[in-house]
């Protein structure tokens, strides 16, 4: 019976050891992800959003108080300059007006009469029939009765400006994109009756651009955006302004950057909300490269290769190999071809990026259209079914 046991202890040993060998000795591969580097284009952008609003808009003001009698215009509604709008109550600016007409006529009148009075005693007094008392007191009343006079012109002048102010006109040729007053209406001299876009169909953007990207920004850079309405649709732009006084929103601060508008076809609204690409830089018929490629972490054995196989062209150029794939703008790539399984570096030199896509310039003169570039690594064992852990890089969606 022991002899039985011990047979079977040693047949377990046994199996348990001919099934490590095979599970841990299995031969370990290395598959690659890869992109393909492309040519194209590659513009960098300042994203951001914004309202738009006319360019150009006037507001019409009220500069007496009163009672709205008559509105003759509506909404959208073109309009030249010097055209009726409204027409506040003037009853009383009417009556103002005649009061004070009255008062210039009877204070006219008696200024006449005063400088009548004033040259006969002069004349008079000159001739030696009036005594100097009478002189002054002559002259007194016609300076009194001038003073008189004059205020009361001034009174009839501010009568009259006070009844024509009733009369509300178009300061400048437009549409009405506002109207705030109905007939009853009580109006007031500090908020705007009407107000007028002088070009309706040039819009601006004004958007809130941060001050870490600020500086990217020029006048008379093109602007791409869309709006809610139109979301298949590109409108373009131009950066006509950036105001220098900052608004600070959040603790962030931020700066206005002014984007001029085309809206010749109307489709686009004031109020709407735009989101807003300013392009910074564009780059056509350039070499790319997903910017995933560039954040693979190649194996030691990858880099030994690499320093032998640039040490010699490295050396020829005075550069320091410990340097490469340091210095700014300046990368490797691995380059895979899929045929022969081999992998080499490629140092290429950076250029602009859009965040997705990276522009690369290789040092040396190569055609590099349409080759593969490792982005991830991953080892697994020949004889088992599940992959180990990552070695390498993160993965890229979709790719091989």
């Amino acid at each position: 019976m022991k002899k039985w046991k011990v047979i079977l202890i040693f047949i377990l040993v046994l199996a348990a050891g001919t099934g490590g060998y095979f599970l841990f000795s299995g031969k370990k591969e290395v598959s690659y992800q890869t992109v393909k580097i492309e040519r194209g284009e590659i513009t960098k952008t300042i994203s951001t959003t914004g309202n738009l609003k006319y360019k150009k808009s006037v507001g019409v003001y009220s500069k007496v108080d009163g009672i709205v009698k008559k509105v003759f215009v509506d909404f959208n509604q073109f309009v030249k300059t010097g055209r009726l709008l409204a027409l506040i109550d003037n009853s009383l600016l009417k009556l103002s007006l005649e009061e004070a007409r009255h008062n210039l006529l009877k204070n006219s009148n008696s200024f006449i009469v005063a400088q009548k009075e004033y040259s006969d005693t002069l004349h008079l007094f000159e001739s030696g029939f009036k005594s100097e008392k009478e002189l002054q007191d002559a002259k007194y009343s016609y300076e009194s009765a001038e003073l008189t006079y004059k205020a009361s012109l001034v009174e009839y002048e501010k009568a009259r400006l006070n009844y024509e102010y009733s009369f509300i006109y178009a300061p400048v040729s437009g549409m009405i994109v506002t109207r705030n007053i109905d007939e009853g209406t009580n109006v007031n001299t500090s908020s705007p009756l009407f107000v007028i876009a002088t070009e309706p169909s040039n819009l601006e953007i004004e958007a809130l651009v941060d001050e870490t990207e600020i500086g990217n920004v020029r006048i008379g850079q093109r602007v791409n955006f869309t709006v809610g309405a139109f979301p298949e649709k590109v409108f373009k732009g131009k950066v006509v302004q950036i105001r220098v006084e900052p608004q600070t929103i959040q603790n962030v601060v931020n700066y206005t950057v002014v984007i001029s508008v085309d809206n010749k076809e109307k489709n686009l609204l004031p109020g709407m909300t735009a989101s807003v690409d300013i392009i910074v830089e564009s780059k056509e018929n350039i070499l790319k490269v997903l910017a995933t490629a560039l954040r693979f972490q190649p194996s030691r054995e990858m880099l030994r290769n690499f320093r032998k196989s640039v040490r010699g062209e490295l050396k020829q150029r005075g550069e320091n190999i410990n340097r490469v794939g340091r210095e700014e703008n300046r990368r490797i790539l691995w380059l895979y071809d899929r045929k022969t399984k081999e992998i080499k570096p490629l140092p290429v030199i950076t250029g602009i990026s859009d965040g997705k896509y990276i522009e690369i310039k290789p040092l040396r003169d190569e055609e590099l259209e349409g080759k593969e570039v490792i982005t991830y690594a991953a080892s697994t064992t020949k004889r088992q079914s599940s992959q180990s852990p990552v070695l390498f890089g993160p993965p890229v969606p979709g790719r091989r």
